[in-house]
């Protein structure tokens, strides 16, 4: 509600005819759906929602208007979502705020939203190849440890919760992947053994110098920071993603898929993808990768356990440049090693068995 108070605060200090407005779909639950025209915030409705499988309820949409000082263009997305998540409070009502853009093409008087935030590398359509793939997996899970099979099973379903969350809340599904990452790190890592090889092992002995403590006193605090549960967990996650990563995870690209906006119709169509060579996004540097996976752990528990927020661009691949040691994982990144991680325990730790001889039309 930060953002609520100082929208507030802005449209009592700024003269009205220098407001602009911001408008944004709303999903709301039922067929039918009431135009609100009341303080600051106005609703109208827009008509059903055509039904997707799976849907338990008649959803209608909702156009949200507001007004906001000149340049809040960037800002208005995030009042929005603060504002649906404020309506969803008091009225006890799942209100989903569409993560959009309202673009218009002059000089038609139409407005197009355009979806924003979801992760790209998701997009395309199923390849044939993944077939071979997917039957082959089914061929090894009978082989499986049961234990084995039981983390594997948590992380795929914490990968797949992830990529159907991601449109609506990339946060939320941030948390999973890590999540997931998490679940292997427990059961196919160990956390580093050698002092040297725990983050801020370097700034601890500086400190040991700089308080001239004894030897004995030193590795009496070095083997109880060992024994801390969180920094184990935190070590255990940085060191397993990073080490076990197979090579080949270097060899593969990161392709992101998009389709062609025809504007004022608001029509997609041309599929269009654009392929990036993993190295050159991620370094060959294991190190490198381990501080960002560091990085990512302390934006979980950011996230886990003081609400801290988290911008598209703090977790979206940055143009032409690689991953930062001292930033998380880009979500795509983070999505793409936990697939990896998943695929290479699964062939490592398992064999093909023979299928139910079965063929469906």
């Amino acid at each position: 509600m930060k953002r609520l108070r100082a929208w507030i605060d802005r449209l009592g200090s700024e003269p009205f005819d220098s407001l602009v407005g911001h408008q944004f779909r709303v999903i709301v639950q039922g067929a039918h759906s009431r135009r609100h025209a009341g303080t600051l915030i106005g609703l109208e409705p827009l008509g059903r929602l055509a039904p997707r499988p799976g849907d338990a309820t008649p959803k209608s949409a909702l156009l949200l208007r507001f007004l906001d000082s000149p340049g809040s263009g960037l800002e208005s997305g995030l009042i929005a979502n603060e504002l649906g998540a404020l309506l969803t409070l008091v009225s006890g009502c799942r209100i989903e705020v569409a993560t959009e853009l309202a673009l218009s093409a002059p000089p038609s008087p139409g407005t197009y939203f355009m979806a924003i935030g979801g992760d790209q590398t998701v997009d395309g359509p199923i390849s044939d190849s993944a077939f071979a793939v997917f039957s082959d997996y089914l061929s090894r899970l009978s082989s499986l440890d049961p234990d084995d099979l039981a983390a594997l099973a948590a992380a795929a379903d914490l990968h797949y919760g992830a990529v159907i969350l991601a449109e609506q809340d990339k946060r939320a599904a941030y948390v999973l992947l890590v999540a997931g990452l998490e679940v292997l790190s427990r059961r196919f890592g160990a956390p580093p053994s050698d002092w040297s090889d725990w983050e801020l092992a370097c700034n601890w002995e500086a400190l040991f110098n700089r308080t001239s403590l004894s030897p004995p006193q030193a590795q009496a605090i070095r083997d109880h920071l060992m024994k801390d549960r969180q920094l184990r967990l935190a070590a255990t996650f940085r060191e397993y993603a990073s080490q076990s990563l197979p090579n080949s995870f270097w060899d593969s690209s990161l392709v992101t898929h998009s389709y062609a906006v025809h504007l004022p119709q608001g029509t997609r169509d041309q599929l269009i993808s654009d392929t990036r060579d993993m190295e050159t996004l991620v370094p060959r540097d294991r190190h490198v990768l381990g501080q960002a996976l560091s990085k990512t752990y302390a934006l979980r528990s950011g996230v886990m356990h003081r609400g801290q927020e988290v911008a598209l661009f703090q977790i979206g691949v940055k143009s032409g440049m690689p991953i930062s040691s001292d930033q998380p994982l880009p979500f795509s990144v983070l999505r793409l090693t936990l697939a990896a991680l998943i695929r290479h325990e699964l062939e490592r730790l398992s064999h093909p068995s023979p299928l139910p001889d079965i063929q469906t039309a």
